[in-house]
């Protein structure tokens, strides 16, 4: 009933005291730990866990840092960790974004046949029932996390995840030395204590076994706490008032029912989505429809690779994922509802079409196609089924940053938008990855500057119509590119029909990280985004000056804004409303995208008519 063999649990605070003490109890009683710390200089814990045989992991997390902490559940995931148990040791705002993102981890997984999902154990205080005095903040603070604890409970007790918290009194750790130092003070609270002395860090072991554990499965929420009253309190002691009878005796604490068992409610509908492609982009989307999309499950995922394969059957199959190497066979599955295209590009548009042939709605990377006419063939195709939702993912439409520029614009801060500037610079990859993929991508401009390009129509108007392209570019580090009509550094300009203008920086030798930056330039004003890139608000000082970092991928920069795309499109399936983007703006953007890498490779400027089309320079 105790065992935790074959379960993974996420412990904040264990570095020391009570989180260090619940680390090792539930190491002792089977489960692997991963323990997130500000960093991994202190490894005690650690070495104590790996004493008994289990595996442990730490990673390295600023919990005073909502950036920091939003991060910390998904990094887990993409390593392949499962969280079967969490333990929080913190205070309330860490405490609500982790039970957010472990739930909806949790949530995702089959049930067990104990008819569990997950467990969750919060740590509130004494304080969060008496108040205190000269400590309003941390009593506040700790008082949330009861409530948090009790909503939650009522919440996901039905679907198999219960939320506990333990409410310790005064405990022998660093954080009560001053206390217990003022031998006064610690004499007159000791008095208070049924056991007549402090509690220990270990004193919670069998609490912390038994909230992880299949024995508190009947359980909605229990919070134990150390019946204590400390100076101005001095009632005196008395029996709790029950609302169950579940009891939990500890040497300082007794449990107390803080909840009836919620009422049990169908569960909301969830879009059922199966995945195409599991490379790089396809296992992201994978990892954020199966654990950071609430409203969607992940059911289905196929791909013809026999490596990605065997991720999947490690990382997808055990929540319940059913995997096929054949798309079409996948497209069969039985209440499949919708598919997310992260294959390779020149298979987009055939598996989109497919798709919507099957009567299911799509979210297509970018591009459709590296073909204007193949892409425009997804766009007939969605014509013929209106009911589908078919859209093409522009993440950075979706990013916050970007979302509110846009909106400023919109609002007429800057006037009329004439000119933006915006590029895309990846991260020097030294592997070849982008010389091999070049063969496939379309090219710099299709690949990398068609987030620039769509970020620009998004701007200028989606029906903007391309007067003019030229560009120009060189393989300053990957000479290999050319053979495929390449190149690794470019720049282009397009002009557009009504005095609008767009200047586009590609590029894949950056040093630092990835730099993606835009300036819209309009008749009052201008608005930036991104200008001076940077990973958090971390500055570093060293001899040499002062830096920050910068997120080293385009993922590291746009990861929220794919998650925020995932659950748009969801929420766009359910609720049958508009995709935030028409995907005939998805054929623009390629149609200029292709322009410019034709022009990239002639050295000749492409000259369009005011219908769009292709036209000698004379003709115009």
């Amino acid at each position: 009933m105790f065992s935790l063999q074959g379960q993974t649990a996420l412990v904040t605070g264990g570095t020391r005291g009570i989180g260090q003490a619940a680390a090792i109890a539930l190491a002792e009683a089977g489960a692997d730990i991963l323990l997130a710390q500000r960093d991994d200089s202190e490894t005690s814990t650690k070495q104590a866990i790996e004493a008994l045989g289990r595996k442990a992991t730490i990673y390295p997390a600023d919990l005073s840092s909502q950036a920091s902490v939003a991060a910390l559940v998904p990094t887990i995931l993409l390593e392949g960790h499962r969280i079967d148990i969490l333990v929080l040791q913190v205070n309330l705002t860490s405490v609500f974004t982790l039970c957010r993102t472990t739930g909806a981890h949790m949530l995702a997984q089959p049930l067990r046949p104990s008819g569990r999902r997950g467990a969750i154990i919060n740590f509130a205080s004494l304080l969060s029932f008496q108040g205190g005095i000269t400590v309003p903040a941390y009593a506040a603070s700790k008082g949330g996390v009861a409530q948090l604890t009790k909503a939650l409970a009522n919440e996901w007790a039905g679907h198999g995840i219960n939320v506990n918290a333990i409410a310790p009194g005064y405990v022998d750790t660093e954080m009560n030395a001053a206390l217990m130092g003022d031998e006064e003070r610690a004499a007159g609270i000791e008095a208070r204590i049924p056991a007549g002395r402090w509690g220990r860090p270990e004193d919670f072991k069998g609490a912390v076994l038994f909230l992880a554990g299949r024995g508190s499965a009947s359980l909605a929420v229990r919070h134990q706490h150390q019946h204590q009253y400390p100076p101005p309190y001095n009632y005196p002691l008395k029996p709790l008032r029950l609302l169950h009878l579940h009891f939990l005796h500890l040497p300082f604490s007794c449990s107390e029912s803080l909840s009836t068992q919620p009422a049990k409610s169908m569960a909301p509908a969830k879009l059922k989505i199966g995945c195409a492609g599991l490379g790089r982009m396809g296992k992201r989307h994978a990892f954020h429809f199966l654990n950071r999309t609430p409203r969607a499950e992940l059911v289905a995922a196929s791909t013809p690779d026999d490596a990605e394969i065997q991720w999947a059957k490690v990382h997808l199959e055990p929540h319940g994922v059913r995997l096929y190497k054949d798309y079409d066979e996948m497209l069969k599955q039985e209440g499949l509802q919708a598919v997310v295209i992260a294959s390779v590009t020149s298979v987009h548009a055939d598996q989109a079409i497919k798709a919507i042939n099957a009567n299911k709605h799509v979210l297509c990377e970018k591009p459709l196609s590296t073909s204007v006419e193949i892409s425009q063939s997804v766009v007939d195709a969605a014509k013929t089924r209106p009911h589908l939702k078919v859209m093409c993912g522009f993440s950075r439409r979706f990013d916050a940053s970007y979302r509110d520029a846009w909106t400023k614009i919109d609002s007429g801060l800057i006037g009329r938008p004439s000119i933006v500037r915006s590029q895309t610079c990846d991260k020097l990859d030294p592997s070849g990855f982008f010389v091999a993929y070049a063969e496939f991508s379309g090219g710099i401009f299709v690949d990398c500057s068609i987030h620039d390009i769509d970020l620009a129509l998004w701007v200028f108007g989606q029906d903007s119509i391309v007067k003019s392209v030229v560009s120009s570019g060189i393989t300053a580090v990957q000479p290999e590119l050319r053979r495929h009509g390449d190149r690794d550094n470019a720049v282009g300009i397009v002009e557009f029909y009504g005095g609008k203008m767009a200047y586009f920086y590609a590029s894949r030798m950056m040093a630092a990280g990835q730099e993606d930056s835009t300036e819209i330039i309009g008749t009052e004003g201008k608005i930036t985004v991104n200008a001076q890139p940077m990973k958090n608000l971390v500055n570093i000082y060293e001899a040499t000056g002062i830096r920050r970092e910068i997120p080293g991928d385009y993922y590291g920069r746009f990861e929220e804004a794919f998650v925020e795309e995932a659950k748009e499109f969801t929420k766009a399936c359910l609720e049958d409303g508009k995709v935030p983007m028409k995907l005939t703006g998805a054929v623009q953007a390629v149609k200029i995208g292709c322009a410019l890498q034709e022009s990239l490779v002639t050295g000749k400027k492409i000259w369009f008519d005011e219908t769009g089309r292709r036209a000698e320079r004379g003709q115009l």
